[in-house]
């Protein structure tokens, strides 16, 4: 009697931008996780390194484009936009990638986080591949996050604590019929061990290479200098509250509550639904300003060539120099 051989799993990273997913990546990694060869560059933000599938990423950058998205748009993606023709040829493009990168490994990561936004479309694709998916959630204080973007983007802070939360209802929603685990980048840098253990049996996941195997690589892999934003107050004290508005607070405290094993997903699938309520009433909104927007850019572009024409017209040529 033959016995079927394990189906391979797909562990896919999520989280928003700054939240320290790439140092969960590389640790995953560390511990037999194949990423695929194609990384991206360490670049001048994250001089450790991505550890971002390069086509990954680019795939998701160009259905958030199709859809008239980006990376940091609070619109949701329109209504069964997995179903639509931008999504289904996506689709072929994702299929190619973990055909040409992951086939035949027991045990792949991988992370963008452009994917919290994207996700269904990668679910579907691993699961047509014969993957089991899985999701590790990795979450850090808002406030950081926004202190990190607004460094790097040169952003206000105020819209920032809504695309993370935005980031969050979309992961959460788009998960919720598989394994997921939770961890936050504070307890990865405190204790990576204990961390990666909790994931590896929530997730009934057995890492391909021992912790004794990797420990020293992920030692000298996470250090301080991994962390440019600290958060100057403790998460719960009333001047930290008064850093984010309040959904925001009680969408992290619920994650919080999830990685410390004080509370279930029930509480953070509520948060997402809320959030997706509200979105349902300033998406249309937000459409129609951007296409407002967009008309007004046209109008302004055309008179700004009449008016250059007509003054190529009433401006005599200047006479030659003698």
């Amino acid at each position: 009697m033959s016995v079927n051989p394990a189906r391979p799993k797909a562990l896919l990273i999520l989280g928003m931008h700054r939240s320290g997913t790439s140092a969960v990546t590389r640790v995953v990694n560390l511990l037999g996780a194949d990423i695929g060869n194609n990384i991206l560059l360490p670049g001048h933000d994250n001089s450790q390194g991505f550890w971002e599938h390069a086509d990954a990423m680019k795939s998701n950058h160009y259905l958030l484009q199709a859809f008239g998205r980006s990376w940091f748009d609070i619109r949701p993606l329109p209504q069964h936009w997995s179903q639509q023709a931008a999504a289904r040829e996506a689709l072929v493009g994702i299929r190619a990638i973990i055909q040409a990168e992951f086939a035949s490994r027991p045990l792949i990561a991988l992370k963008d986080p452009r994917m919290c936004l994207t996700a269904p479309i990668w679910i579907e694709a691993f699961e047509a591949a014969g993957y089991d998916v899985q999701c590790l959630f990795v979450v850090r204080d808002p406030r950081e996050v926004a202190d990190s973007l607004q460094t790097r983007e040169n952003w206000p802070r105020e819209p920032i604590f809504l695309l993370w939360a935005h980031y969050m209802m979309e992961a959460v929603l788009a998960t919720q019929q598989y394994p997921r685990a939770l961890i936050t980048y504070d307890q990865l840098l405190h204790d990576w061990r204990g961390t990666m253990q909790r994931v590896s049996s929530e997730l009934s996941l057995a890492w391909p290479r021992s912790e004794a195997a990797a420990a020293a690589d992920i030692d000298a892999f996470l250090h301080a200098d991994h962390r440019h934003h600290v958060a100057t107050t403790p998460f719960g004290d009333d001047a930290s509250l008064m850093d984010m508005q309040p959904f925001t607070a009680e969408f992290y405290a619920n994650c919080l509550a999830v990685a410390r094993g004080k509370s279930d997903w029930s509480s953070l699938g509520h948060c997402a639904l809320v959030l997706r309520n509200i979105s349902d009433l300033y998406t249309p909104h937000l459409d129609n300003l951007l296409i407002q927007y967009e008309r007004l850019g046209h109008q302004l572009a055309a008179k700004t060539q009449a008016f250059e024409r007509l003054s190529k017209m009433i401006t005599p040529d200047k006479p030659p120099k003698s």
